[in-house]
């Protein structure tokens, strides 16, 4: 989908909705606390764009909890290698091209995007740990996805921490730097050390191409980077203690955002997209004002809920704002087409059209042509008659 209909980071218009969709995804477990058949239906569209599958997945029997946090790490890299592969082969093969399109390194843009919610998140977790006290005054500590890990002390911890410093010392860190002081760096690049930065322009292109030219609106990819940072990290930090403080903070930064985005005026040069951002931001102030308000309703009326109506209706327009940029695109990509073709066809018709036409004058020319020469011959026969042609041989004896 993403390829085909062209869902990508340079056209602006999927920005917000990705925003959205990790901000909703980081407090899952706040927003939606009951996991039934509603759930399903309206979280699986938001996991598929946070790279989870947004089902219960099991991949072998026996899998301990250190594992499985493994295994999040190498998914997102099998999709990177999978558009890496498809940008080299691109590059070296015409058909190939003209088969995944010309949007490949956009691709990519889209998909670390996509994956940099998810790495964050997973990084966050392997470092969050817990305490337990025991019975006798004894405080333990441990790893907060799974009790039974000593934090820091069991082997598959020690690697899993490691592996996660690499992800966030390699990726992480100098992605969000990147990003968010690309407009100094290009400024800069003249310089030798800085000469990197022009290698990877289609790159960064990507992310600003869609903006506008002023600084202050190309600086909103980093914005939106650096927000997410924030709400992970409390969400990390106060998941357990006060989730509220999670919905809280989210609705401040979308508030600020949104505040942002009125001072220094549309930020895409397509309105389209510029209108969609800011709606998205309105759909999480609205949620989560309407969700602490919700949490101070009586517990009965909450309960009697398998789902959280506030939430379930903000999901529900996030989505259909989803709908209408699909609806866009394929206007977009199949609009041309469908005008070439309309073309076409006219022209096909025109040319018929002046074929018979011309076929038809042909043929009153041919009428006549073929009465002047029938009266022609008409004339000759007449002036070429001769009365002694006619006269009988007796005459011409006597």
């Amino acid at each position: 989908m993403i390829t085909f209909f062209d869902f990508t980071v340079a056209n602006g218009t999927i920005n917000g909705l990705i925003f959205y969709a990790n901000v909703v995804w980081i407090n899952n477990a706040i927003l939606f606390p009951q996991r039934n058949i509603g759930y399903y239906i309206i979280t699986v569209p938001i996991a598929w764009i946070n790279l989870d599958f947004g089902i219960e997945t099991c991949f072998s029997q026996n899998l301990d909890q250190l594992t499985k946090s493994g295994l999040q790490f190498v998914f997102p890299v099998y999709i990177w290698c999978i558009a890496g592969l498809i940008i080299l082969v691109s590059r070296y093969s015409i058909k190939a091209t003209r088969f995944f399109g010309r949007n490949s390194v956009a691709v990519l843009s889209t998909l670390i995007l996509l994956s940099y919610g998810k790495l964050f998140r997973i990084i966050t977790n392997v470092f969050t740990p817990s305490n337990i006290s025991g019975s006798d005054g004894s405080i333990r500590r441990v790893w907060s996805l799974d009790g039974n890990v000593e934090y820091g002390i069991t082997p598959g911890h020690i690697v899993l921490m490691v592996v996660a410093l690499l992800f966030m010392l390699l990726f992480w860190l100098p992605f969000t730097l990147t990003l968010l002081l690309v407009s100094f760096l290009k400024a800069k690049s003249d310089y030798r050390p800085l000469r990197w930065i022009n290698t990877f322009k289609p790159f960064f292109d990507t992310f600003y191409g869609p903006f506008k030219d002023k600084k202050q609106h190309q600086v909103w990819t980093g914005i939106l980077l650096i927000s997410r940072v924030v709400i992970l990290i409390v969400s990390a930090s106060t998941s357990t203690s006060n989730p509220n403080a999670n919905i809280l903070v989210m609705t401040i930064i979308a508030t600020l955002l949104l505040l942002y985005t009125s001072i220094v005026g549309y930020l895409y040069k397509q309105w389209f997209a510029s209108v969609l951002e800011v709606l998205y931001l309105f759909n999480l102030i609205i949620l989560g004002g309407a969700f602490l308000f919700y949490q101070t309703q009586p517990e009965d009326v909450r309960q009697n809920d398998t789902i959280n109506p506030v939430t379930a209706t903000s999901v529900c327009i996030a989505l259909l704002q989803f709908a209408c940029i699909i609806i866009f695109h394929i206007a977009k990509k199949v609009g041309p087409k469908l005008q070439r073709l309309a073309k076409k066809k006219k022209t096909e018709v025109d040319i018929i059209t002046g074929v018979k036409e011309d076929a038809g004058k042909e043929g009153a020319r041919y009428k006549v042509t073929t009465q002047e020469v029938t009266l022609d011959n008409a004339k000759q026969q007449r002036n070429s008659y001769n009365a002694t042609d006619y006269r009988e041989p007796l005459l011409d004896d006597v």
